[in-house]
């Protein structure tokens, strides 16, 4: 049979080639014909008859997919189109003409978007994971507040499609350009930096942190959108053609090649970029997008037109600036006063301040009559480190070297590594802490190298390091020198009797620590007998927490006594919620029996203490939340039957009751206040840093007193305008409540005509504006029923099963 084949082998080769050739010759063809085929084919008629076949559609929606400003955002890398200077964002979803578009084609948009909306309502941002505080949501409450409005109407919509959704939706979009991932992050990382007592999470600069995880336009509505956007650019650029407008080619290129310039101007310093100059900035776009020049400006012909029908129909927008001269006089009128506010550390925003708040007031003073009361008497500093040594400090003035001594273990070269390993004295180390190395038969030093090498990676740098570690413990002239060159800093070093005490590293034994302070002379110099008699451990030369942080310590200044913690710096480090924690812990202990079917599982086990950590917080400040809610209830805060207000609510009313009676006395007596007002503090730049004491302790209640001249177009935080403008000279307001916890009352002490804040020729151009939006919007609305009526938009297109971004060619995500 062998022989048979190998007989006419060469007549086989022959018959299998040609058959192959054929094959690929026709197959190939075939499919090449039937993968282009579509792209050719017309997709509808624009109104002037114009043929628009899919290739059409799929480039325009390309094209518009992403912009410039997404170049910027992303720091210059290649994938987002510059040369579209922002199509969708400035004409479609700023002036409104997305909204109203949408909304007509809402049952086509439906399935995309209500599967990205149920994705969105499980959105809960980024959380710091030791100090939840610390998240997306805080940085976006403080610095662009209308991310978390705009989040929060989205979630709470039952549908995708209704005006309200899509109106959230596109000003969520919106809002969040303006505050991007990479400032997130920076802010993030900043606040991070504030709280020494909070270990870093290297996930934040790693991780990715956009709004739902969304990158560009079609992640945030979806490709059916784009690509009925891009329909509607055609139908309108024909419409702009019919009512005599024109772009020619040159005009479309040189638009191009300006908005070329401005994005390569941007980014020419980026070492990503790749390019030298703006012609191969623009051909390397060009070549990504696999469009050559006709066809990009062709695209973008049709922009302009669309932008100039639109544009100029916004234009015709007539607005009288006489009609806000009345307005200016009236905005111009003026009320000055004097406000009152809580501190900030004192603002209880949710239930964890309020927390926080009581098991401070619960350590540091005895129980009063009325829960509500803020303490005027206090235990002494005696009693409280004996009964919470954490909210108990000493402040000293101290000039501070440190070291980490793992990063001596540079100075082990691989030699002197090898030598000590494989030397007995070595050897005997290292097997007494990695036994798996007692079971290799060794003789010799080559023995023992094998042994060594032989290790799993993760274990062979384990046993490396320690071998390090071993030989920097035995040249202690290293350290010396280390501590001896390292930088000087003079500080102020609060040391609370437990807990952190930042810079020091943890530190376990805080009461030793301020014993060796207390007895160190002050300056410069060498210590005293008393402290170089220590062991070397526990010497201010060579202090270390843990065997690997070591310091060097110079006491400047210390104080005479011990002081009581203040509630905004315990809180800030983080003091309050290990005592929080165990006072929870301890009492789920007695109250689980009492309720066994709210605290077991299925299986009879006790359910672990963060399952129920909630619950059991509810029931251990139920008297401090009664409390609250009933004097909401008792002052007219809240009618009786109103629904009980949750806790976070409540927390942000525990203050309620103290600022209504300061207020009600500074109505009868103005002068009351004087002594419950903390005085500004100035300290001028590069001030000497020396030992001060604190305030007495029942200064931190003090309010903030804040002078302020507002007019009705301002705007402030803590004045309500319709209510100062309503009171008479020198009279009081009500004590405002919002949720934040930021509880304040103000009084009139003048009222007047002023300036206007905003010139009357600003007003103009936004009313203008505004006028010229909803002109367009009204075009765009009739529009689309003319398109409709004339069966200009491919509706079986945008909804066709399969239609997303891979197959139409937009990105689902941003190249790397």
């Amino acid at each position: 049979m062998l022989e048979f084949f190998r007989k006419y082998q060469r007549s086989f080769f022959l018959i299998i080639t040609f058959f192959v050739v054929i094959s690929f010759s026709f197959f190939g063809t075939f499919n090449a014909i039937s993968t282009m085929r579509p792209l050719n084919t017309p997709t509808f008629d624009a109104v002037d008859g114009t043929q628009i076949t899919r290739a059409d559609v799929d480039d325009m929606a390309l094209f518009l997919s992403t912009d410039m400003e997404d170049k910027v955002l992303f720091g210059g890398m290649w994938g987002p189109n510059f040369l579209n200077d922002g199509v969708i964002s400035k004409d479609f979803l700023d002036t409104g003409l997305a909204a109203i578009i949408a909304e007509k084609f809402a049952g086509v948009l439906s399935p995309e978007l209500e599967a990205k909306l149920e994705k969105e309502k499980r959105f809960k941002g980024y959380k710091h994971p030791s100090a939840p505080f610390l998240s997306s949501l805080a940085v976006w409450n403080y610095f662009a507040p209308e991310i978390n409005t705009q989040l929060f109407e989205l979630q709470q919509q039952s549908s995708a499609v209704t005006p309200e959704a899509l109106r959230s939706r596109i000003n969520l979009y919106l809002a969040q350009k303006k505050f991007s991932e990479p400032m997130l992050k920076q802010m993030l990382l900043y606040q991070q930096q504030q709280y020494n007592w909070i270990k870093p999470d290297d996930s934040i600069v790693q991780s990715d942190l956009t709004l739902f995880g969304y990158h560009n336009l079609s992640d945030w509505f979806g490709p059916r959108f784009i690509h009925l956007l891009a329909e509607f650019i055609y139908n309108s650029s024909a419409q702009a053609r019919e009512l005599g407008y024109e772009v020619s080619r040159e005009e479309a290129l040189a638009d191009l090649i300006k908005n070329t310039s401005t994005s390569f101007q941007q980014l020419q310093n980026n070492p990503r970029l790749g390019v030298s100059t703006t012609g191969d900035y623009f051909r390397q776009q060009l070549q990504r997008m696999n469009l050559d020049q006709g066809r990009a400006v062709h695209l973008w012909q049709q922009v302009m037109l669309f932008r100039r029908l639109y544009n100029n129909t916004g234009s015709l927008a007539l607005v009288n600036r006489f009609a806000f001269e009345r307005f200016g006089e009236f905005a111009g009128e003026g009320v000055v006063g004097v406000g009152y506010a809580l501190p900030k550390a004192l603002q209880i925003k949710d239930f964890h301040d309020l927390q926080a708040l009581e098991m401070y007031l619960k350590s540091i003073s005895k129980k009063g009559s009325d829960p509500l009361e803020l303490p005027k008497t206090f235990f002494s500093v005696d009693e409280i480190i004996n009964r919470n040594p954490e909210l108990a400090q000493k402040r000293y003035i101290l000039e501070i070297a440190s070291v980490d001594k793992k990063t001596l273990q540079g100075k082990v070269s691989i030699k002197e590594m090898w030598d000590w390993e494989t030397s007995p004295a070595g050897w005997n180390k290292i097997v007494k802490e990695f036994p798996e190395l007692g079971k290799a038969q060794v003789t010799k030093p080559e023995d023992k190298r094998n042994a060594i090498d032989a290790l799993e990676p993760a274990l062979r740098a384990k046993v490396d390091f320690y071998a390090r570690k071993e030989i920097v413990d035995m040249h202690n002239d290293w350290l010396t020198d280390a501590l001896a060159k390292a930088p000087v800093k003079k500080q102020e070093v609060a040391i609370s009797y437990r807990g952190n005490a930042a810079p020091f590293t943890n530190l376990k034994d805080n009461a030793q620590l301020i014993e060796l302070l207390d007895n160190a002379p002050v300056g410069k110099g060498s210590f005293s007998d008393k402290a170089d008699s220590m062991s070397a451990h526990a010497s201010l030369k060579r202090f270390t927490t843990d065997e690997t942080h070591y310091y060097s310590i110079n006491v400047v200044e210390k104080p005479k006594t011990a002081e009581i913690i203040p509630f905004a710096a315990a809180k800030e480090r983080g003091l309050l919620d290990p005592l929080i924690d165990a006072s929870l812990k301890g009492y789920y202990l007695t109250i689980r029996d009492k309720n066994p079917q709210k605290f077991k599982r299925p299986d009879g086990s006790w359910k672990q203490f963060e399952e129920v950590r909630n619950e059991i917080a509810d029931d251990y400040f139920a008297i401090i939340l009664k409390n609250i809610r009933d004097d909401a209830v008792a002052s007219g805060l809240m009618p009786k039957d109103a629904p009980p207000l949750t806790s976070d609510r409540a927390a942000s009313l525990r203050l309620y009751k103290y600022m209504r009676t300061l207020r009600n006395k500074a109505a009868t007596d103005a002068t009351s206040l004087n002594a419950m007002v903390n005085e500004a503090i100035t300290e001028g730049e590069g001030s000497e840093i020396t030992w001060k004491p604190l305030p007495n302790i029942q200064d931190q209640w003090k309010l903030v007193a804040e002078p302020f001249k507002e007019n009705r177009s301002s705007t402030h935080a803590n004045i309500d305008l319709n209510q100062a403008f309503s009171l008479t000279l020198n009279d009081w307001s009500k004590v405002s409540t919002p949720v934040n916890g930021d509880l304040a009352f103000f009084q009139v002490t003048n009222k007047g005509l002023g300036d206007a804040s905003d010139p009357l020729f600003d007003k103009t151009i936004e009313a203008h504006r505004l006028l010229g939006h909803e002109a367009m919007q009204k075009l765009a609305s009739a529009s689309v029923d003319h398109m409709l009526e004339k069966k200009a938009i491919s509706i079986e297109f945008l909804g066709s099963p399969g239609n997303g971004a891979s197959e139409m060619g937009l990105p689902e995500t941003l190249p790397e």
